[in-house]
């Protein structure tokens, strides 16, 4: 069996770009891998206070795809520099928002490891600094 650990630290920053504060989230989940033509996908289900939220984390290559369905609603495609512009929806709300992904450092062998990004998110025209990192591990049953 595999876990899913995801670590988000995001930094809310001012118009000139400095750093006013700095919140960080972390959540744990079990794991489904399949990996398919080169293609790694990871499936897993997080509870929060606002619902249940399933999600799909899929590497291809150099790019990457979080796409979230239920209590929150996104897909965020992450490539080094590339900026993607989506809706992100928390219900009873709905914002857009802006990816520009900086950096992606992808350590995930068989499904196992850590995969980290750097990005800027432009959320309902705040703008925040995310570094989240992804790790991958067996856990035994």
């Amino acid at each position: 069996m595999k876990r899913i650990c995801i670590t988000s630290v995001i930094d809310e920053l001012d118009e000139c770009g400095t750093v006013e504060s700095s919140d960080k989230s972390e959540s744990t989940a079990d794991l489904t891998v399949t990996e398919v033509g080169g293609i790694l996908t990871l499936s897993f289900t997080e509870l929060s206070d606002g619902g249940k939220t399933d999600s799909l984390i899929t590497v291809k290559g150099d790019e990457i795809t979080v796409s979230r369905k239920g209590a929150v609603v996104s897909e965020f495609v992450f490539r080094e520099g590339f900026c993607h512009k989506s809706l992100y929806k928390v219900v009873p709300y709905s914002f857009d928002a802006e990816i520009f992904t900086r950096k992606i450092r992808n350590n995930l062998t068989r499904g196992v490891g850590t995969l980290s990004i750097l990005y800027d998110m432009t959320v309902g025209g705040g703008k925040k600094r995310v570094n989240m990192k992804i790790s991958v591990s067996e856990v035994e049953k």
